[in-house]
């Protein structure tokens, strides 16, 4: 069996008719990466790349949640927030093919730096990646305790420690929070980690409500892997919902 071609989704920023991957903020040293060139060389086939997020988009108008919707937004919510705008059945693309960064759109000029040198971007604070950010700050600046302690109990034993002291102090050193833990931990009920996650949700109330201004949908399609995580911020979306009513 000979396939006709081959389609990729990719992280953006990237250009759909040069094939090229310009610098994607979570995956460092991918800078003008012509992935459409690497992949024609080694299977000799027509190539299509497209913005993953843009081909959520149109999967979601053509088979998911958008079918008979003329105007839709798809946003995907995991590490990064990403973005995909379809309207008359086209995906809006602009001139270099980069357009609808949903993520990197200012929510807050004062906020933290986002990866892709941005002030406030919606990814800096909404994202997987802002969730576990913000974790280690307020473990940092001493107001995580509660959700250090749950940290430290899930994490995997610490060879070579001698004392209960040693075993903190290690496991410590070796702290790896994720979104995901963060979001275990307030459903656990740590209260950090509820601040942290209903930070988030409002943020992502603001990003929704600055969608439906300026594009005015007909449906906005939310795919997030967040959502998976059982934190009942996201069981009861009112944190981000209220900004949207």
């Amino acid at each position: 069996m000979r396939f006709p071609g081959i389609g990729i989704g990719a992280p953006g920023p990237l250009n759909s008719n040069t094939g090229v991957v310009f610098s994607p903020p979570n995956l460092p040293g991918w800078i003008d990466v012509p992935l459409r060139s690497i992949f024609n060389e080694r299977f000799n086939l027509p190539i299509f790349i497209e913005n993953d997020a843009n081909a959520a988009a149109l999967g979601e108008f053509m088979f998911g949640a958008g079918r008979g919707s003329d105007e839709v937004v798809y946003v995907t919510i995991s590490t990064g927030i990403g973005g995909g705008v379809v309207t008359g059945g086209r995906i809006i693309e602009g001139i270099s093919g980069t357009a609808a960064e949903l993520g990197h759109m200012t929510i807050d000029w004062r906020g933290p730096r986002c990866n892709c040198g941005n002030i406030g971007c919606w990814e800096s604070i909404s994202s997987g990646t802002a969730i576990a950010r913000r974790a280690h700050e307020l473990i940092a600046m001493g107001r995580g305790e509660g959700l250090l302690n749950f940290a430290l109990a899930h994490q995997e034993p610490v060879a070579d420690a001698d004392t209960p002291t040693d075993v903190k102090r290690a496991q410590k050193n070796a702290l790896h929070i994720n979104a995901r833990m963060v979001a275990q931990a307030a459903q656990a009920g740590i209260a950090e980690a509820r601040e942290i996650i209903s930070g988030a949700a409002e943020g992502i109330g603001v990003g929704l409500i600055n969608i439906v201004h300026i594009f005015n949908p007909e449906l906005i399609v939310l795919g997030a892997e967040s959502f998976k995580w059982g934190s009942p911020c996201w069981h009861r979306p009112d944190g981000f919902l209220k900004n949207v009513r």
